[in-house]
Protein backbone atom coordinates (compact mmCIF):
# COMPACT_ATOMS: atom_id res chain seq x y z
CA UNK A 1 0.00 0.00 0.00
CA UNK A 2 2.88 2.15 0.88
CA UNK A 3 4.38 2.16 -2.49
CA UNK A 4 0.93 2.57 -3.86
CA UNK A 5 0.72 5.92 -2.48
CA UNK A 6 4.43 6.79 -3.23
CA UNK A 7 3.58 5.87 -6.90
CA UNK A 8 0.63 7.83 -7.04
CA UNK A 9 2.40 10.73 -5.26
CA UNK A 10 4.90 11.16 -7.65
CA UNK A 11 2.49 10.40 -10.64
CA UNK A 12 0.25 13.27 -9.27
CA UNK A 13 3.09 15.67 -9.25
CA UNK A 14 4.33 14.96 -12.25
CA UNK A 15 1.00 15.26 -14.15
CA UNK A 16 0.87 18.84 -12.46
CA UNK A 17 3.82 19.81 -13.19
CA UNK A 18 3.77 19.15 -16.91
CA UNK A 19 1.36 21.87 -17.96
CA UNK A 20 3.75 24.67 -16.12
CA UNK A 21 6.53 24.86 -17.72
CA UNK A 22 7.50 28.39 -17.62
CA UNK A 23 9.83 28.67 -20.87
CA UNK A 24 8.19 28.75 -24.10
CA UNK A 25 10.38 28.41 -27.06
CA UNK A 26 9.86 30.51 -30.21
CA UNK A 27 10.90 29.17 -33.16
CA UNK A 28 11.79 31.33 -36.16
CA UNK A 29 9.12 30.34 -38.46
CA UNK A 30 9.96 30.55 -42.54
CA UNK A 31 8.61 32.48 -45.00
CA UNK A 32 5.64 31.60 -46.16
CA UNK A 33 4.08 34.22 -48.62
CA UNK A 34 0.81 34.45 -49.20
CA UNK A 35 -2.26 37.08 -51.33
CA UNK A 36 -1.56 40.62 -49.94
CA UNK A 37 -4.04 43.07 -48.19
CA UNK A 38 -5.22 44.42 -52.09
CA UNK A 39 -6.07 42.21 -54.78
CA UNK A 40 -3.92 41.60 -57.16
CA UNK A 41 -1.57 39.10 -58.98
CA UNK A 42 -0.13 36.55 -56.61
CA UNK A 43 3.54 36.66 -56.88
CA UNK A 44 5.70 33.73 -55.81
CA UNK A 45 8.74 34.44 -53.52
CA UNK A 46 11.77 32.86 -51.88
CA UNK A 47 14.44 34.41 -49.84
CA UNK A 48 17.67 34.01 -48.81
CA UNK A 49 18.02 33.98 -45.63
CA UNK A 50 14.59 32.50 -44.51
CA UNK A 51 13.32 34.10 -42.08
CA UNK A 52 15.17 37.36 -42.50
CA UNK A 53 17.54 38.97 -40.47
CA UNK A 54 18.99 41.67 -39.45
CA UNK A 55 21.68 42.46 -42.23
CA UNK A 56 20.86 41.84 -46.16
CA UNK A 57 18.61 39.65 -47.61
CA UNK A 58 17.96 37.99 -51.52
CA UNK A 59 14.61 38.07 -53.01
CA UNK A 60 14.08 35.65 -56.24
CA UNK A 61 10.39 36.88 -57.53
CA UNK A 62 9.19 35.06 -60.10
CA UNK A 63 5.12 34.51 -61.45
CA UNK A 64 2.74 36.06 -64.39
CA UNK A 65 0.82 39.25 -64.39
CA UNK A 66 -2.39 39.50 -66.72
CA UNK A 67 -3.63 42.20 -68.24
CA UNK A 68 0.21 44.78 -67.60
CA UNK A 69 3.01 44.77 -69.34
CA UNK A 70 5.86 44.83 -67.66
CA UNK A 71 8.26 47.58 -69.09
CA UNK A 72 11.95 47.54 -69.45
CA UNK A 73 13.14 50.32 -67.66
CA UNK A 74 9.95 51.04 -65.83
CA UNK A 75 8.19 48.40 -63.87
CA UNK A 76 10.10 47.51 -60.53
CA UNK A 77 10.05 44.77 -58.14
CA UNK A 78 9.94 45.94 -54.54
CA UNK A 79 10.39 45.27 -51.29
CA UNK A 80 9.63 47.11 -47.79
CA UNK A 81 9.04 45.94 -44.49
CA UNK A 82 5.84 46.36 -42.39
CA UNK A 83 5.17 46.34 -38.59
CA UNK A 84 2.05 44.54 -37.02
CA UNK A 85 -0.12 47.85 -37.79
CA UNK A 86 0.66 47.59 -41.22
CA UNK A 87 3.12 50.86 -41.44
CA UNK A 88 6.15 50.86 -43.14
CA UNK A 89 9.25 50.30 -40.98
CA UNK A 90 12.14 50.26 -43.63
CA UNK A 91 12.59 52.12 -47.02
CA UNK A 92 11.61 50.86 -49.96
CA UNK A 93 14.54 48.90 -51.58
CA UNK A 94 13.57 47.95 -55.41
CA UNK A 95 15.31 47.11 -58.44
CA UNK A 96 13.83 47.87 -62.17
CA UNK A 97 12.97 45.28 -64.69
CA UNK A 98 15.59 44.97 -67.51
CA UNK A 99 13.67 43.12 -70.00
CA UNK A 100 9.76 43.75 -71.26
CA UNK A 101 7.60 41.15 -70.28
CA UNK A 102 4.01 40.76 -72.16
CA UNK A 103 1.11 39.97 -70.21
CA UNK A 104 0.27 36.59 -69.14
CA UNK A 105 4.05 35.65 -69.57
CA UNK A 106 6.07 34.09 -66.64
CA UNK A 107 8.75 36.60 -65.05
CA UNK A 108 11.57 36.14 -62.57
CA UNK A 109 13.65 38.74 -61.07
CA UNK A 110 16.26 38.55 -58.18
CA UNK A 111 16.16 41.60 -55.99
CA UNK A 112 19.35 41.21 -54.10
CA UNK A 113 21.33 43.06 -50.93
CA UNK A 114 17.69 44.02 -49.42
CA UNK A 115 18.31 45.88 -46.21
CA UNK A 116 16.73 44.23 -43.22
CA UNK A 117 15.78 46.61 -40.16
CA UNK A 118 17.21 46.23 -36.62
CA UNK A 119 14.31 44.40 -34.85
CA UNK A 120 13.10 44.87 -31.58
CA UNK A 121 13.08 42.40 -28.92
CA UNK A 122 11.53 38.69 -28.96
CA UNK A 123 8.15 38.13 -30.35
CA UNK A 124 8.22 41.55 -32.44
CA UNK A 125 5.17 41.23 -35.13
CA UNK A 126 6.22 42.18 -38.50
CA UNK A 127 5.20 41.45 -42.54
CA UNK A 128 7.19 41.58 -45.77
CA UNK A 129 5.80 42.73 -48.65
CA UNK A 130 6.84 42.26 -52.10
CA UNK A 131 4.93 44.46 -55.02
CA UNK A 132 5.46 44.05 -58.53
CA UNK A 133 4.59 47.55 -60.53
CA UNK A 134 5.57 51.04 -61.71
CA UNK A 135 6.00 53.47 -59.89
CA UNK A 136 3.36 56.61 -59.77
CA UNK A 137 4.16 61.06 -59.70
CA UNK A 138 3.74 60.27 -55.71
CA UNK A 139 7.59 58.56 -55.62
CA UNK A 140 6.15 56.60 -52.46
CA UNK A 141 3.21 54.94 -54.86
CA UNK A 142 3.27 52.21 -57.22
CA UNK A 143 0.73 51.27 -59.22
CA UNK A 144 0.50 47.22 -58.16
CA UNK A 145 0.39 44.34 -60.82
CA UNK A 146 1.17 41.68 -58.61
CA UNK A 147 2.00 41.28 -54.73
CA UNK A 148 3.04 38.76 -52.18
CA UNK A 149 3.50 38.68 -48.32
CA UNK A 150 4.42 37.16 -45.37
CA UNK A 151 4.04 37.97 -41.62
CA UNK A 152 6.74 36.56 -39.13
CA UNK A 153 7.80 37.13 -35.95
CA UNK A 154 11.56 38.19 -34.84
Amino acid sequence: MKNFILVFSLFAILAVNADQNPYHLNKRFTSTFGPCFFPTELLTVTLTPDPPTEGTSTYHVSGRINGNTITAGKTIAAVQFLNGSAYAMSELHYKTFDNTVAPGDEFSIVVSDVPAPKFPCCNFEFYVIVIVGDPTDNTNKIQEYGCSQTHLFS
